[in-house]
């Protein structure tokens, strides 16, 4: 009897340290959200547009927790201090979100202003950040030793035997052509963007296309030797849809990228509805003619609906797990609030979305 009982725990204490080992050797899926921080108020032509954009009264159920009503078609809105900032932080963090990823500009622009907000916290610990850069900025050698430093600061988000991430976005062959001599020239630049980063001691960094188009997205990602493809957010082109049909054609584009064989970040869509941008168009969006496709939006998700699409990214990594395949997602967005892509707190609704992607999260 003591023997089949000793046989009985060794078994047990085998299954539990294989089950240990497993734990070790599948580390959990990595989150983030993309930020793109125009909502410092009226300190720039950006952050005025913003907020004329965001005032009328039928989109004020959209606006971020900090923001004020001051009449029936009049806010405020100041995100770029270090109060919100922290107080941000806090909401990501309680909701087990790992990361931010900053669309990043130059350190003078007010673009700027919440990461610099972000990287003076005193919680900055308690989520990690990365970049997100636009092509055309790459051919600033200022702009490129910024990013260097700042993938050199604390708390910046890696994988893969600690490779810091960066995404690159917006890339198109008119762009190569107007800021590069071709796209030999981008891809020597990144090169000595990679040696840099080397040499300050970190390892070899994982770049992430970001584009709509899987093929052309991997086309780019083989030029520029990158190691992953993504998009800063995708849309099906249907005039109006539910949000069920914006998850599903988002699932879709994941696959597609899979069938290139490149490595995938999938993108998880927290909504898609640009009406605030298309009935008052942006000075920098030249195509947007007002008015112009103002039927053409997804309806808002609800908490179980993006709570199944967060937890179907999560699914997806796990059955496409490879040794090269990061464990890394990224939600379009904290604060694409003109675009309807939020998860962020706001003045109506609370938490209500960011609560559903934390439901999402903790079953990881």
């Amino acid at each position: 009897m003591k023997r089949i009982t000793g046989n009985i725990l060794f078994v047990c204490f085998v299954f539990i340290v294989s089950y240990a080992q497993e734990s070790i050797d599948r580390p959990k899926p990595i989150v983030g959200a993309i930020r793109w921080d125009a909502y410092y108020g009226s300190q720039d032509d950006v952050g005025q547009s913003i907020n004329k954009r965001l005032s009328p009264q039928k989109w004020h159920d959209r606006l971020p927790f900090f923001a004020k009503e001051i009449g029936k078609d009049s806010i405020q809105m100041n995100g770029a201090t270090q109060a919100v900032i922290d107080q941000e932080i806090t909401y990501a963090k309680n909701a087990g979100l790992d990361y931010w990823a900053f669309v990043t500009y130059a350190p003078s622009e007010y673009m700027s202003l919440s990461l610099k907000c972000y990287l003076s916290s005193s919680l900055r610990s308690q989520i990690k950040y990365c970049l997100v850069t636009e092509c055309q900025r790459w051919d600033d050698t200022n702009y490129v030793n910024w990013l260097v430093n700042l993938i050199k600061q604390s708390g910046y988000q890696v994988v893969l035997n600690n490779r810091p991430i960066i995404f690159l976005s917006f890339i198109t062959q008119q762009i190569i052509d107007k800021h590069f001599s071709d796209i030999r020239e981008l891809g020597k630049i990144l090169s000595d963007f990679r040696a840099k980063v080397k040499y300050s001691g970190l390892n070899d960094p994982y770049i992430i296309i970001m584009d709509t188009n899987p093929s052309n997205g991997k086309r780019w990602m083989d030029l520029l030797d990158c190691q992953a493809l993504s998009s800063y957010a995708i849309n099906c082109n249907e005039e109006k849809g539910s949000y069920v049909n914006l998850a599903n054609c988002t699932e879709t584009f994941w696959e597609k990228c899979k069938e290139t064989k490149a490595q995938v970040v999938p993108i998880i869509m927290s909504g898609w509805d640009r009406r605030p941008r298309i009935e008052n168009p942006i000075k920098w969006e030249t195509w947007q003619k007002p008015g112009v496709g103002i039927d053409y939006y997804y309806e808002a998700p609800t908490a179980l609906e993006l709570c199944n699409h967060v937890k179907s990214a999560l699914n997806w990594l796990e059955l496409n797990k490879t040794s090269a395949q990061a464990q890394l997602a990224l939600i379009y967005a904290w604060n694409e609030i003109e675009e309807g892509g939020y998860i962020v707190p706001t003045l109506k609704e609370g938490t209500i979305r960011l609560d559903a992607v934390s439901k999402a999260l903790k079953d990881r």
